[in-house]
C-alpha cells in the first residue's frame, strides 16, 4: 500500500490569471477544455472560474493601469498642434 508523504498540494491562482483565461475562455473560437488544457488547470475548474466570474467575484487590481501601446503614445510636440 503507497503512504502519503504528506497534504496535497493546491495552487492558489490570483484573481488577474483567473479572470484572464475567464476571457480566453469565452472567446467563442476556442473551447473551454483546450484553455485550462493549455493552463494546465482542470476544466472543471475554469467552469468554476466562469461562474464566480459573472457573479462578480473576482476583483481586478485597480492599481495596475494598463500601459499605453506605444502606437497610443503621441509625441508632445504633436501632442500640442492637434488642440
Amino acid at each position: 500500500m503507497a503512504r502519503m508523504k504528506g497534504p496535497k498540494k493546491t495552487n492558489r491562482y490570483p484573481d488577474e490569471f483567473k479572470i484572464k483565461a475567464v476571457q480566453l475562455a469565452d472567446h467563442p473560437d476556442i473551447l473551454a477544455k483546450d484553455v485550462a488544457e493549455d493552463l494546465g488547470v482542470h476544466p472543471i475548474l475554469l467552469y468554476r472560474w466562469r461562474k464566480e466570474y459573472r457573479e462578480g467575484k473576482f476583483k481586478e487590481d485597480r492599481r495596475k493601469k494598463p500601459r499605453p501601446l506605444k502606437s497610443d503614445v503621441v509625441p508632445k510636440d504633436k501632442m500640442k498642434n492637434k488642440l
